[in-house]
């Protein structure tokens, strides 16, 4: 299978990276729109060809792309690939918005091509090992699930993570993660409730439907490097994770973002990379759905409005 990648920034190196280690793949181009030193870098490296967004999706040659850019670009990204009949792999968040996020899938469903969503905490190992847990009933009745990620704000050149407009703020961009893996792992949740303490960091509360309740905190406000911590307690016991444990306390910093490495022996965005492929040429679904990311994207929204409303919001 031939890839294009579209972007140049942090997401798009580590997914490089990822599918170069994968057997029947070759990335053959990456699209920017303003060519930077970086850009030029990692195209050499990959023994690619650096070309616009349009260049790239007019190419005949390439079966699928990777939507690696500014959430509030996946839309018109996405349809333009559907359109030209190219397989698509997108970076969370799915969209800025949910009706981007619909007519996103609509699109590429009309065109009968495969999409596949980088939600890659449920590839983390800690997070998929309390996923199976749960689901063996481990822990008997899950009660409360408690979850935080964090670390310094991110800063490229563009700026675009601070313009809550474009990247939705740690509400969305950030802590989608957790708000994906909580609802892999306790099912729907019904309302949440958020504040701010602090510029830059979010505290989410969450009721699901099964009764369970959740705290989930997400951060761009910290001096310390980036950290992630969960503790699941339930009738038969209790599941604790701090990554700052289990590996150094340090992230991959890429193009100006924290990037979390694993510290397991798998690299998640390779394992997740790996079953996107194989999804995208007509094997099962992987882990996370473009459903699921939907809904992930809905959780997310309903925080921010939460966030700018002061009320509970219900997701129905």
């Amino acid at each position: 299978m031939r890839i294009g990648i579209l972007g140049t920034g942090a997401m798009g190196q580590v997914h490089a990276s990822a599918l170069a280690h994968i057997a029947g793949v070759q990335l053959v181009a990456f699209g920017t729109r303003a060519p930077a030193p970086e850009g030029v870098a990692l195209a050499q490296q990959h023994n690619a060809r650096l070309l616009s967004p349009a260049e790239l999706l007019a190419q005949p040659d390439i079966d699928a792309v990777v939507v690696a850019t500014p959430t509030d670009t996946h839309l018109p990204l996405v349809q333009a690939a559907a359109q030209t009949g190219k397989h698509v792999f997108c970076e969370k968040p799915l969209a800025r918005t949910l009706a981007e996020g619909v007519a996103l899938i609509e699109a590429t469903d009309r065109a009968g091509v495969r999409l596949a969503v980088g939600q890659v905490v449920r590839y983390f190992a800690a997070y998929a090992h309390a996923h199976s847990a749960i689901a063996r009933g481990e822990l008997g009745s899950i009660r409360h699930l408690s979850a935080t990620r964090g670390g310094r704000f991110p800063t490229v050149s563009s700026g675009w993570y601070a313009n809550i407009a474009r990247s939705g703020g740690v509400a969305l961009d950030l802590m989608i993660h957790d708000f994906d893996w909580a609802r892999w792992c306790f099912g729907p949740v019904a309302d949440v409730t958020v504040h701010s303490p602090l510029p830059h960091k979010v505290v989410a509360m969450l009721r699901f439907a099964s009764g369970a309740s959740g705290e989930i905190v997400g951060s761009w406000a910290e001096t310390a490097p980036f950290r992630t911590t969960f503790m699941v307690e339930g009738s038969a016991g209790r599941l604790s994770y701090d990554s700052w444990a289990s590996a150094p306390p340090a992230a991959h910093a890429s193009a100006g973002v924290e990037v979390p490495v694993s510290s397991g022996t798998d690299d998640p965005y390779l394992l997740q990379m790996r079953e996107a492929i194989a999804w995208l040429q007509g094997g099962p679904a992987p882990r996370a759905t473009a459903a699921d990311a939907l809904e992930a994207l809905r959780i997310s929204l309903a925080a921010l409005e939460s966030l700018h409303t002061g009320q509970r919001v219900a997701l129905g």
